[in-house]
């Protein structure tokens, strides 16, 4: 027996207040997923219930994800300008570590952003028994960034989804709450 899309939406809708939809990923997203449960209004979402969506993966996981955090070159702008933000347009980032490598020598504001948020990622995680990890996608013509949080089906049938995605709720919670702190004291911008 499988985790059913239809109890993950009703949940999501209970805990949150937020209406959730079951369907199939926005296009510029590569999300190979067997099922797909999404607020479709990221908005709402980013403001109410800090989950953006959860799936079931091929390999049978089934993540937890947050609105968009912000991207690479928005972040790069407001700390460098528009100069600087020119200089990411045709770099093809396709993972964190691409992020750092290609970027972070120049960009040491960005840097110590991302270090800052792995930071809080990782307290919160520990803090609340999650897989958190800061996650982020090449779509929408730049790198975005994400908080996820995985867990094995077969753990989630022990564990049991409504304790699960009430634990996960309110894991993101604190972790974007986290991340609001650090931006506010990070000085990224100049």
């Amino acid at each position: 027996m499988g985790v059913d899309p239809i109890e993950v939406c009703n949940l999501l809708t209970k805990f949150s207040g937020v209406n959730y939809d079951i369907g199939q990923p926005p296009g510029e997203l590569q999300i190979d997923a067997e099922w797909f449960v999404w607020c479709p209004n990221l908005r709402t979402a980013a403001e109410t219930s800090n989950v953006w969506a959860v799936w079931l993966d091929k390999r049978g996981d089934v993540n937890a994800v947050s609105p968009d955090l912000g991207d690479v070159t928005t972040w790069i702008e407001d700390s460098y300008g528009e100069e600087g933000a020119a200089k990411t347009v045709d770099l093809n980032l396709m993972t964190l570590d691409d992020v750092a490598s290609k970027l972070g020598k120049d960009f040491p504001l960005l840097l110590n952003r991302l270090n800052s948020y792995e930071r809080v990622v990782y307290d919160t995680a520990t803090k609340t028994g999650t897989g958190m990890t800061l996650t982020g996608e090449n779509y929408k013509g730049g790198y975005w960034f994400r908080l996820n949080v995985r867990i094995a089906q077969s753990k989630l049938e022990t564990f049991g989804l409504g304790p699960w995605l009430e634990r996960t709720l309110s894991a993101l919670k604190l972790a974007r709450s986290g991340i609001g702190k650090a931006d506010s004291e990070g000085g990224w911008n100049l």
